[in-house]
């Protein structure tokens, strides 16, 4: 966890990558440390950041103020969130990412680039 939160950009992508490796190679132990309430904390810090409440220009003024995750670390934070959600909520143990997800998809709005991302995140 604590290197998918450290602030050298090109440090996350590989932690993200370690973790979807994990996820798709280990069993329910591993699923359950995924879905722990410290990792989608973490997960949810690392594609908010900064961020306190959204609102429809958030996103464009921390472009402006020094944000500090990079886009493509967010997307791929964002982009394995749904895949986990949707391959977790099966299972009612693993219900945190589900709850990460929603809880992300909530304070989103539809006028941001981050925001498009996430409610364009669909899981079957």
């Amino acid at each position: 966890m604590k290197r998918m939160i450290h602030r050298n950009a090109n440090v996350q992508p590989y932690s993200l990558a370690l973790v979807e490796s994990l996820s798709k190679n280990c069993g329910k132990d591993v699923h359950s440390e995924i879905a722990s309430r410290a990792f989608t904390q973490a997960l949810d810090r690392l594609i908010t950041d900064r961020v306190r409440v959204f609102t429809s220009c958030t996103v464009h003024r921390l472009k402006q103020s020094g944000q500090t995750t990079h886009d493509r670390v967010r997307q791929k934070a964002l982009t394995l969130i749904g895949m986990w959600a949707a391959e977790f909520e099966s299972d009612p143990t693993l219900g945190l990412m589900e709850e990460c997800y929603d809880s992300l998809k909530a304070k989103s709005t539809p006028s941001c680039t981050l925001c498009h991302l996430i409610i364009d995140l669909s899981y079957s």
